[in-house]
């Protein structure tokens, strides 16, 4: 116990030490709050008088997971892929305590900070609670839910960052669940009376899933992956422009401290154009090719 606590106190220090976590801490919050006002000003003007928990609580707690499973990234990528890159992972490894006590201190510094953060948000239930009464155990829930998430994002980024000593490619990589997360809603989405008209005519599970399940899963499909590439070129980004010696981020520090403006445009530009091949070159034909099939059935 005396061993997990004091890698404890060496990991808040070393997060509490470094720019990222102000910079998440800003950015997630900046976020939080405006997806509070926004929810809020649309509740007042379309739903005044409704459930606040089922039309207000639900909507906010959705965004707030949003924003926390884009945060967890920049959060873990460091965990064990700094160690590695300096070389004091083997170090590290050979202090008298059990691995598992390594990874757990690990673990339990990136939950500290993210309660923090998740702690932050709860002023505005605080404030609207002066405003409007509504019972407490449903929001404890929804945060409990949002906690038990981040543990399992964070758990699955601290596993990414032990594969590679890249900062960049663990933060892309940890990025990669909100493609789970949107399939999942999609496959939620699948019209449970196309299910029963095929187990009725007795279609094959093959074609149940190529003709019902993939045309109702590929457009969130595709969605997430929009928003798991754009994030995760983001985080790669911030990660090159804190902690990396080469990369699109680190030029674009370089220049930006030699205040080389024609520098900071030259890259930017290159950031730009890169992400729109990406969009133009592979995401958007291929989904043409794979929805090719409501434009002959539109023209039918």
């Amino acid at each position: 116990m005396r061993a997990f606590v004091t890698l404890l106190r060496k990991e808040l220090r070393s997060y509490f030490g470094s720019p990222l976590v102000y910079l998440v801490a800003a950015v997630f919050l900046a976020y939080t709050g405006y997806y509070f006002h926004s929810d809020l000003i649309y509740f007042v003007t379309f739903g005044f008088g409704f459930n606040i928990m089922e039309n207000l609580w639900q909507v906010v707690l959705m965004d707030v997971r949003l924003v926390l499973m884009l945060a967890i990234p920049l959060l873990t990528m460091r965990l064990l892929a700094e160690e590695r890159r300096l070389g004091t992972l083997e170090l590290l490894l050979t202090y008298p305590v059990r691995d598992g006590v390594v990874v757990a201190a690990k673990l339990a510094a990136c939950l500290v900070v993210v309660g923090m953060l998740l702690g932050c948000t709860l002023v505005y239930a605080v404030w609207l609670h002066r405003v409007q009464a509504f019972p407490w155990q449903p929001l404890v829930a929804g945060y409990l839910g949002l906690f038990l998430l981040a543990a399992l994002c964070a758990s699955y980024g601290l596993f990414v960052s032990s594969l590679t000593d890249s900062q960049v490619l663990a933060g892309f990589m940890t990025a990669m669940p909100l493609i789970i997360t949107n399939v999942w809603q999609g496959t939620r989405s699948v019209n449970a009376e196309f299910i029963e008209l095929a187990q009725t005519l007795r279609m094959p599970k093959w074609k149940v899933m190529t003709k019902i399940y993939l045309p109702t899963i590929m457009p969130y499909f595709f969605s997430g992956a929009r928003l798991a590439f754009g994030f995760g070129w983001r985080v790669s980004l911030v990660a090159e422009t804190l902690g990396a010696s080469s990369g699109v981020g680190y030029r674009l520090r370089q220049a930006a401290d030699l205040i080389q403006t024609d520098q900071v445009f030259a890259w930017t530009i290159t950031m730009i154009v890169m992400m729109a091949a990406l969009e133009m070159g592979v995401l958007k034909p291929l989904e043409n090719h794979m929805f090719r099939w409501k434009k002959e059935a539109e023209s039918i």
